[in-house]
Formats: structure tokens, sequence, C-alpha cells
């Protein structure tokens, strides 16, 4: 993990190698207020996502240090302190919804105004207001203080066409 606050260590902590998990896929998107996403793997360098995203055609909030992985930038936070921060406002604010596995082995979708679970079995339900996950914002602890909620696994996240000049 990476973070500024170092909020991706623990004493005693658990520390995985998501490595394997380095999707990166830019689509239209429905939900992006710019119509473009990408879907990235917390596995994927922010070099593999340029690289893959070009920076001559669009704008990604990423990390200064290029090597740092997607999963850890943003869950702690996504601060840049250069670059597309300042137009666009830190990593955290770019991610649309966060695919996580929880301690209890389900799959939660986590949208802001949403957390959809899906069992290991398979049965999807939406949660309501008074679950603990949705009462106690899942959403606003994985901004910035994500390592501790379960294994995120995906994140849906803006992408900006690159300004054009005349």
């Amino acid at each position: 993990g990476h973070s500024y606050a170092c909020t991706s260590s623990r004493v005693g902590g658990l520390h995985l190698d998501l490595r394997g998990l380095a999707r990166v896929d830019l689509h239209a998107s429905d939900v992006s207020p710019t119509g473009w996403a990408a879907t990235l793997g917390p596995g994927a360098t922010w070099n593999k996502v340029l690289d893959l995203i070009r920076p001559d055609k669009w704008t990604v909030v990423h990390g200064q240090c290029l090597g740092v992985g997607v999963g850890g930038f943003l869950l702690g936070g996504g601060v840049n302190m250069v670059g597309s921060t300042t137009r666009y406002g830190v990593g955290m604010e770019q991610v649309l919804r966060y695919r996580m596995v929880t301690a209890a082995g389900e799959v939660a979708i986590v949208e802001k105004d949403n957390v959809q679970i899906i069992s290991p079995s398979g049965k999807k339900s939406n949660l309501t207001a008074t679950d603990p996950r949705v009462s106690h914002d899942l959403w606003f602890g994985l901004h910035g203080a994500g390592a501790s909620f379960g294994v995120v696994t995906e994140f849906l996240y803006t992408v900006h066409p690159s300004l054009t000049y005349p």
C-alpha cells in the first residue's frame, strides 16, 4: 500500500500483493460527469495507467510517483502535490464506484448513494439506510481511510478529455 498518512500499514496487519489485479480499461460511462471512465485494478501502477490512457488525449488524476499502485494511492486519499489535482481535485474525488470484498466474503459495490452486496452464493441485495455499512457511510470511509474496510478489487474512475487550445 501507499499513502502519505500511512493508513495502509498497521502493526500486526495483513498485507496483500494485488499486482495481479492490474486491469486498465478506458470506456464511455453514463455515471461519469465527463462521459468517460476507466476501470482500474488496485495493482495497476500509474505508469501502466498512463501508458494505456495517453496523457496527450486524456487527463487522469494520478500519483506523482508513477510506480505507485492505483489502490494504495486512491485509498489513501489520492493526494498529488503537483499536476492535475489543481484543476480536478484529488484522486478520491474521481472515484465513481468501488468493488470490494468484505471480511464476510461478500462483494460490495459501493457508490455514493448505494451499496449493493453480492453474497458468496451470488444473491444480490441493496442495503437499506439502517444497515451500518450505509448509515456509517462506507463511501466516505473509502475516501482516504479505505485500507481498513475490505479489499478493494476495482475502481471506476473519472477520466477527463485533455483540454485543447487553439
